[in-house]
């Protein structure tokens, strides 16, 4: 199960500086699917049931988005691609889950560590150094600092 929004969006904008994207979301369709449904566990069949209501929702927030958003402002962009991220993702997760409850072969990306979180993995380790290393800095200056004051008193 896959779920992709056009990576291309064409914008249009009026003589406000409002634009209106033009991009291609589509339909999240299960008749192809085979088999009872009932027979999977209810929060899975909850989570796959909302995609459709998330998929409208992604919609609806990028066309707020791109509506009030300035002519070289990007936060369109932005939230079209945060968005079909997210969406992404949720339908990469649900798919897992679903081959594994089947006992269907996962894809070669679930071998191990998806690129996706070897990328979100060394990101946050970068985060967390840059966290330590502040930390570290701040605790060297307040030493400096009660040594400062030791030394003037």
């Amino acid at each position: 199960m896959w779920i992709t929004i056009a990576p291309f969006v064409t914008v249009e904008h009026d003589q406000d500086g409002r634009g209106e994207a033009e991009f291609l979301l589509p339909e999240i369709d299960y008749s192809p699917v085979s088999g009872n449904w009932r027979s999977l566990p209810s929060g899975l069949m909850y989570r796959l049931s909302e995609l459709s209501v998330l998929s409208y929702e992604a919609v609806v927030c990028v066309d707020n988005v791109f509506v009030e958003d300035t002519p070289y402002g990007g936060a369109g962009e932005y939230s079209l691609h945060k968005n079909a991220a997210m969406l992404g993702v949720k339908a990469l997760r649900l798919s897992r889950e679903l081959r594994m409850l089947c006992g269907l072969p996962l894809h070669g990306l679930s071998d191990t560590l998806s690129p996706t979180r070897l990328v979100l993995l060394k990101a946050r380790g970068k985060t967390l150094q840059k966290e330590y290393e502040m930390v570290k800095k701040s605790k060297k200056t307040e030493q400096e600092i009660e040594d400062f004051i030791k030394g003037t008193s």
